[in-house]
Order: C-alpha cells, then sequence, then structure tokens
C-alpha cells in the first residue's frame, strides 16, 4: 500500500515542490509596492477595515487576498502607495508566500489533466515542467495580485472539464461547475472559461438528441442546466452576498453606487437626514444614471473659456456641495423646495452659478460651467419624475427623481456618459440635452445640515436592503467602468500597455515598477523557449490533429481542450476596447502549454532537451523574474527592441 501511494504522489509533490522553490526563492526581494499590488493591498485592507470600496473585478479573489492579510498580519494603516516601502512590522513576504502557495498547485492540476487525457505518468510529469519553468507565471505568481487565484481556479477548470469527460458521474460535473462559478467570481475572464466549456455541452447534447430517446435526453439536459448555469451562478451571488455581509462601512468609493444603496452603510443609518429640502442649505445633487456620481464643479475653467467646469464625480468632497435658490414670483417665505419650482444653483465652494453655455466639448448638447454673474441661463425648473416611496409636491430626499430643466436653452441637465481628458481630471462631462430620458433623473443625496422647520426622513431607513437590485446595480457599474478603462499617460503607456497581436510570440514584456537605478527592478516577462514552442505547437495542433484523429481515440477532445480552450481565452481580446496588458495572456497560456504535450506526444524523445533549453532559457532571464539592478550580460539576449528591460 506504502509503494502504491509513493507511486501515485510522487509525481505530483516533486511537481508542486520544485515549484514551491522557484516562487519562494527571494519572494521578499523588492520590499515595497510592487506594480498592482498597489490595489489588491488596499482592496484586502478595505476588507479588514469593512469598508465599502469599488472595483470592476467580482470579489473572490480580493477576498482570498484579504485571507492572507489577516492571516500574516497587515498593517491596516499602510495605504498601499505604489512604490512605497512596506513597514517593518507588515509581513508582506506572508501575503506573497500565500499567493505562490496557492498558484504551486497550476502545474499540480495540469498533470492531473494530462494524466485525464490518458497520457502516461512520467510524460504528464514532463509535460507540466514547461509551465514551471516559465518565466512570466512565476512572475505574476509571487506578488499580492488576483492571478494566482484566477490562474489556479481556471486550471480547476480544465481538470475537472477533462475529469467529467473521461467518468461523467454527478460529482464530476458537480465540481466541475463549482469551479466555473469560482473562476467567474476571481474575473470575468472567467466568461471566456464557461464558454469554452459551454461550447462542448451544447455540442454534445445536440449529437444526444439526435441519438437517444426524448426521455433520456431531457435528463441529460436537466442534469447539465442544474450543475453548469444554476451552480455557477449560485456560486457567484454566494460570494457578493459575503461581500456586502463584510463592508459595511462608508468610504469615498461609494460615490460610485446609488444612494438608496448607500444609505445601508453603518455611518449613514446614525445620520440625521432632512426630509425636505430647504433653499439657502448645502446639499449634494446625485445622478440617477447607472454609476452615475455627484454633481460637481472646481475652480479650473474650460479649456480657453470663461466659466469652470462642472462634472460628474466619484469620490465625496467638499466640491459637490451646492446651495439652491429659489426664484420667489409671489411668495413672500418659500418653505422647500418643490415640483415646477424655479431655482439657482449656487456651488458651495466657489460661489459659482451652474449655467449653460454654447455647445459642450466633447458631446452633443450644451455646455454646463459655473459662471459668476447671474443670465438667464442660470435658471433651472424643478420637474419631479417619481418619488419611490410617496409621490408628493415636494422633493423628498433620497427617494425623489426629478429632472433640472433649463428655461432659457430649453434642456435637460444629464452626464453625458463621457470622460473628460487630462484637462478635465479625467472626471465626467455633464451637458444639456433636449433629450429627455432616464439619464437626465438626479435625486438629492446629503442633506444633513436641514432647518428646525423641515423632519429627519425617518421612513428611508427602514427601506430593506434589496439584494439583487443592488447587486445588478454593482455588476452593471463594474461593466461600464471595466469597459472604459484608459491609460493614465504619467504611467508611461509605451512600457507598460500592450496589444493582442503582441502577446503570442513575446513582443514585449511589462515594467512593474518605475526604472530607478536606486532600487530593484522587476519586468514580467515569458520565458522566449518556451514561449516559442507553446505558439508553434497550438498553432500547427489542427493539421496534428487532421492526420491523426483517426488513430488517437481521445484526439478531438484533447485538440477541443488545447486549440480550442487557447482560441477562446485569446481571440476575443481583439474585439475588447479597453486598455490590454501583458498578463491578460496568461489564462492562454494554460492552454498552449498543454498544446505542447498534445503536439510532442508523438515525439516523446523530444521531451528531455526541450525541457533542459527551457531550464536554461528560465536561468538566463532569472533576473527579471527575481529583481535586479544591472546584468550586463542581458543586452545579449535582448531579440526585439521592444524588450525594453534594460
Amino acid at each position: 500500500m506504502k509503494k502504491l501511494l509513493n507511486q501515485r504522489y510522487l509525481y505530483p509533490l516533486t511537481i508542486f515542490l520544485t515549484n514551491i522553490l522557484i516562487k519562494f526563492y527571494k519572494i521578499e526581494s523588492g520590499n515595497f509596492v510592487i506594480w498592482d499590488e498597489a490595489h489588491f493591498g488596499k482592496f484586502s485592507r478595505n476588507y479588514l477595515k469593512r469598508q465599502f470600496y469599488f472595483d470592476v473585478h467580482p470579489p473572490l479573489g480580493k477576498l482570498m487576498t484579504a485571507v492572507s492579510g489577516y492571516l500574516f498580519g497587515q498593517d491596516t494603516d499602510f495605504e498601499f502607495e505604489s512604490g512605497s516601502e512596506y513597514p517593518p512590522q507588515m509581513d508582506y513576504t506572508g501575503m506573497r508566500r500565500f499567493h505562490a502557495f496557492i498558484s504551486a498547485f497550476v502545474p499540480v492540476l495540469m498533470y492531473g489533466t494530462c494524466r485525464n487525457l490518458g497520457y502516461s505518468k512520467s510524460f504528464s510529469f514532463y509535460s507540466t515542467f514547461f509551465y514551471v519553468f516559465e518565466n512570466g507565471n512565476v512572475s505574476i505568481s509571487r506578488l499580492i495580485l488576483l492571478d494566482s487565484h484566477l490562474l489556479f481556479f481556471t486550471a480547476f477548470v480544465i481538470f475537472f472539464f477533462s475529469l467529467w469527460r473521461q467518468r461523467k458521474s454527478i460529482l464530476n460535473i458537480s465540481y466541475l461547475g463549482i469551479s466555473i462559478g469560482l473562476t467567474l467570481s476571481v474575473k470575468w475572464i472567467g466568461c471566456f472559461t464557461t464558454f469554452f466549456v459551454g461550447v462542448y455541452v451544447i455540442d454534445e447534447l445536440y449529437k444526444s438528441l439526435k441519438e437517444e430517446k426524448l426521455s433520456s435526453f431531457f435528463k441529460r439536459f436537466l442534469i447539465r442546466f442544474i450543475f453548469l448555469i444554476i451552480v455557477p451562478v449560485a456560486v457567484y451571488l454566494f460570494w457578493f452576498v459575503v461581500h456586502f455581509k463584510i463592508l459595511v462601512h462608508s468610504s469615498s468609493d461609494e460615490a460610485n453606487m446609488s444612494s438608496l444603496f448607500q444609505i445601508n452603510l453603518i455611518e449613514h443609518k446614525n445620520k440625521k437626514l432632512g426630509k425636505y429640502v430647504d433653499f439657502g442649505r448645502a446639499i449634494t445633487i446625485k445622478s440617477n444614471k447607472l454609476s452615475g456620481g455627484n454633481l460637481h464643479s472646481h475652480s479650473t475653467n474650460y479649456p480657453n473659456k470663461n466659466d469652470q467646469q462642472v462634472t460628474i464625480y466619484h469620490h465625496k468632497d467638499d466640491n459637490d456641495n451646492w446651495i439652491i435658490q429659489k426664484i420667489a414670483d409671489d411668495e413672500d417665505s418659500p418653505d422647500f423646495l418643490k415640483n415646477n419650482d424655479k431655482v439657482l444653483l449656487l456651488h458651495g465652494q466657489t460661489r459659482k452659478y451652474l449655467s449653460v453655455f454654447g455647445p459642450a466639448l466633447i458631446s452633443q448638447g450644451k455646455r454646463a460651467g459655473g459662471y459668476s454673474e447671474l443670465t438667464q441661463q442660470s435658471v433651472f425648473q424643478v420637474q419631479i419624475e417619481k418619488d419611490i416611496i410617496k409621490n408628493e409636491v415636494y422633493v423628498k430626499t433620497l427617494t425623489t427623481k426629478f429632472r433640472l430643466y433649463s428655461v432659457y436653452e430649453d434642456c435637460y441637465l444629464q452626464p453625458s456618459g463621457k470622460q473628460l481628458p487630462e484637462w478635465g481630471f479625467s472626471q465626467g462631462e455633464v451637458i444639456c440635452s433636449k433629450n429627455k430620458s432616464n439619464q437626465s433623473l438626479w435625486n438629492i443625496e446629503k442633506n444633513e445640515n436641514f432647518s428646525e422647520k423641515n423632519i429627519h426622513y425617518a421612513e428611508v431607513f427602514n427601506l430593506k436592503f434589496q439584494f439583487f437590485t443592488h447587486f445588478l446595480e454593482l455588476n452593471k457599474t463594474m461593466f461600464r467602468v471595466n469597459s472604459s478603462f484608459i491609460q493614465d499617460n504619467d504611467l508611461e503607456p509605451q512600457r507598460i500597455v500592450s496589444s493582442p497581436k503582441e502577446w503570442m510570440f513575446l513582443r514585449r514584456g511589462l515594467r512593474m515598477v518605475s526604472w530607478d537605478d536606486s532600487r530593484k527592478k522587476f519586468y514580467m516577462f515569458g520565458n522566449p523557449f518556451i514561449w516559442l514552442i507553446s505558439s508553434i505547437c497550438v498553432l500547427i495542433s489542427p493539421i496534428v490533429y487532421l492526420f491523426s484523429r483517426k488513430k488517437q481515440k481521445n484526439d478531438s477532445f484533447e485538440f477541443y481542450l488545447c486549440f480550442f480552450g487557447y482560441i477562446c481565452h485569446y481571440l476575443p481580446f481583439f474585439f475588447i476596447g479597453r486598455v490590454l496588458y501583458f498578463h491578460h495572456y496568461f489564462p492562454a497560456m494554460l492552454f498552449s502549454t498543454l498544446s505542447i504535450g498534445y503536439v510532442l506526444k508523438r515525439m516523446r524523445n523530444l521531451i528531455p532537451y526541450l525541457i533542459l533549453i527551457s531550464f536554461i532559457t528560465f536561468i538566463i532571464y532569472a533576473p527579471l523574474t527575481y529583481g535586479f539592478y544591472k546584468v550586463n550580460y542581458l543586452k545579449y539576449f535582448s531579440i526585439f527592441k521592444t524588450w525594453d528591460y534594460l
């Protein structure tokens, strides 16, 4: 029995320990915040402090990072500013080891996948070293990032997919569904993984419909519907439940969410909130557009204009404060803001009046700006649309949705949905549009400094937290913001941003730190030899499949797994409009690495020599992975000019 156990576990244990040694080596090197550790360390800090934050990724990966922070004593006072040194009392190496430990299971799962495909133990063992000695995967797995978690769960999907294909049991398909849900819960790249599995299942169901009785087909369909649709969705929802349960405290990021979401945060529950809107008192006005921020202004003017910028801002500060003044006709003492009132909006900090001027600078419509003098363009009429509790003639804080209609210009104030350039600090553009739509709806958000004749709006705090409403709101906002990502020109985009056409043959890497000779540099870069043979193997795999499909029983599924899995995780990036980076290629790299085994199983004698070359190449480029000051010999191994590690 002992001998049997040794034979069964020797190979995966060797793979795991080798990977641990490679990834733990000099992991303490670089005692400062490297690259996106600045983001995910902050999110971990938010979980530990239970403060709400906004990010474009689902919560599971960041929750796992927060677990590492909890286990290794993350300093919650440390703000994870990019390039800042870790405090002496903080075990940042423990947090990095946590991520490296998780990623060390990836090649073990790849070994298991190879075994599921029918490869021998020794061939499966040697094939995984094309992943173990891949510099890029080592580099990205040693830091406090989401990619360790993403690659781990993606490898789980591949493993259980191949296992389920081999033995179609309820247990295996349930594991497959759970692993799909976990992958989706880390990053939406999991959608590509879901599509990859889904196409195979649809093809399988189509064949069974033609070959089986209808009752057998419906049973097969129901099992797949439950475990491959319902289960992943349930897993995805579960992590958002956990996310909302933990993050109960207020933060500046809450401005990305609706006002009704924000009142469920603890700090807001304890506040007094005026039910109605007093004239002459500071309030904030929030757009009801998806991810609508606050109406905002600051002292900077539009380029070559005399009016100051009026924008949408997704963080809370004093420049969000406005004072509503009524233009009284016959009323001696107007009480509260109500429907059809004609008003002026005075910016609290700069004392400029919100006005409508000439054409907007980047969108269709009129420009909204701040102006010192009162003009006809400064007059707005309040038009109530509805109230989610009870309609009244008065505008109520949070619950009343209304429009601001420019009487003179005959248009409605609204966000355009576009970001201003650098001169507008990348804040949202505000325009006045003829189009009367839901985009032009607003609500009063902050209304704490209310008069004695006003009353506390107690009813709004009795509204129950609506999980599905806020879940959909957050996911829609994540999608919108993720789609609109642009590169900050201050961060040398030519050194950081890359395009999918550069990834397959390793035309560039990524500078993970500022290129300052006074501290260690880290350069995310692949193993050029492994990159080359994996790309060649995935490209020729269709030819290999065509010439061997009649000889190998498993070939169709192997080809689907390696080639179509690669296509599903690589090709979509050519159609994504947002800014992209080198590390987006790593999920596809899992499949191209597997394709090495698919092609070379017909030439097994080459494997030891290729692994030796892979190891030598790994050693040559290891300084880029583990950190360096200056390595003179690397200039002789810089093949392309775009390899800018020197």
